[in-house]
């Protein structure tokens, strides 16, 4: 991966990282608090030492064998923050952390962060991973003892309750999303590698130009070498005739003048 692509990821670590900095100010005093801090700490310190690592070494290019287990791990660091703080609340506050909202904010940017990264079945496979992981937490907040609420209709949401078709809207959000980060990737992929080959067949006809060509000057010089090297006997010919010329021409003159 370029280095102006790693320096897109390490910005949008750096946002979840705000976010989480930004929850921990929300949270001053409760049993979250520590877990935002957790999270604010983690990807800010490694942003910035990504960051600079990649300023003072001059990476141009990173295999994806190397960067997708750091993208793997940020997600981790993510989901156990989550569930963390779902199970950090007692049973009456439990679903605090779904309704919130922040949770479900640092996943939708997570989606963003895996879809900056240009792989086509990553991309997908770490979308559906998301959805699991955030469907996931909605099981652990009703196992800890929050209510889920099943009805139709849009109900207040409490401390203690899960509304159900608000949850499916957002799992709903975010699987859209996966769908649109799969196919915007897949399109820009799409376009760099026609951008690609029609590099590599402006470049073969190039070369073939160039090869032609010179052939041509190869050629060239050739012919102007066979011709420097026939003129040169030729000229030696040429003077010798001239020179028995003139000795046949004076022999002639001095015999008549002479008789």
């Amino acid at each position: 991966m370029k280095s102006k692509g790693l320096m897109i990821l390490i910005s949008i670590r750096m946002i979840i990282g705000w976010v989480g900095f930004l929850a921990s100010l929300l949270t001053f005093g409760k049993p979250t608090f520590f877990i935002a801090i957790g999270i604010a700490v983690y990807f800010l310190g490694s942003s910035i030492y990504g960051r600079y690592q990649i300023k003072r070494i001059f990476i141009s290019e990173l295999r994806n064998g190397l960067v997708i287990p750091f993208l793997v791990m940020d997600f981790f660091v993510i989901l156990i923050g989550f569930y963390s703080a779902i199970l950090s609340y007692p049973k009456e506050l439990t679903a605090t952390p779904i309704q919130s909202s922040i949770f479900f904010s640092i996943f939708f940017l997570y989606q963003l962060y895996i879809g900056f990264f240009l792989h086509r079945r990553f991309s997908g496979i770490m979308g559906a991973i998301v959805i699991l992981g955030y469907i996931g937490g909605i099981a652990i907040a009703h196992a800890n003892g929050a209510e889920v609420m099943t009805e139709y209709q849009f109900t207040s949401q409490y401390p203690d309750r899960i509304v159900l078709s608000i949850e499916i809207l957002k799992v709903i959000l975010l699987l859209a999303k996966t769908i649109c980060i799969v196919k915007l990737v897949s399109f820009l992929l799409d376009i760099l590698e026609n951008n690609n080959q029609t590099l590599a067949d402006e470049l073969n006809q190039r070369e073939t130009s160039l090869l032609k060509n010179d052939r041509l000057v190869t050629l060239g010089n050739l012919a102007a070498n066979v011709a420097h090297e026939i003129n040169n006997p030729l000229a030696g010919i040429k003077s010798m005739n001239e020179f028995l010329l003139e000795e046949e021409i004076s022999f002639l003159v001095g015999k008549i003048q002479s008789g």
